[in-house]
């Protein structure tokens, strides 16, 4: 809504100067870059799968694609679909280690 530092009373008064109510305003999609202040927390706020998916992006695993990380779920994480799932362990990971999946 463009303020910064406003409590719960002055986020319904900002809102409703713009014709929203509250539950409107907390069903706002969240945007990658969003900044927070507060007591707590100061920056960006991300959790394991958005903070996943801001590394994928900024790596440029989705290409052109419109990805908004923050939005990002866990099983978002887990079902994206550009993973090798047909690679073959080299014979030096083999002999290195043969009980595990992984090099």
């Amino acid at each position: 809504m463009g303020t910064h530092g406003l409590n719960i009373s002055g986020i319904e008064a900002e809102a409703s100067k713009k014709g929203m109510n509250i539950t409107e305003v907390m069903a706002i999609v969240e945007e990658d870059g969003w900044k927070y202040e507060g007591q707590y927390h100061d920056g960006e706020s991300m959790v394991c799968s958005s903070f996943v998916a801001a590394m994928w992006k900024a790596a440029g695993l989705f290409g052109g694609k419109y990805i908004n990380a923050v939005e990002w779920t866990p099983k978002d994480v887990y079902q994206v679909n550009f993973f090798n799932t047909t690679w073959e362990r080299p014979q030096y990971c083999v002999d290195a280690d043969p009980n595990v999946p992984w090099c």
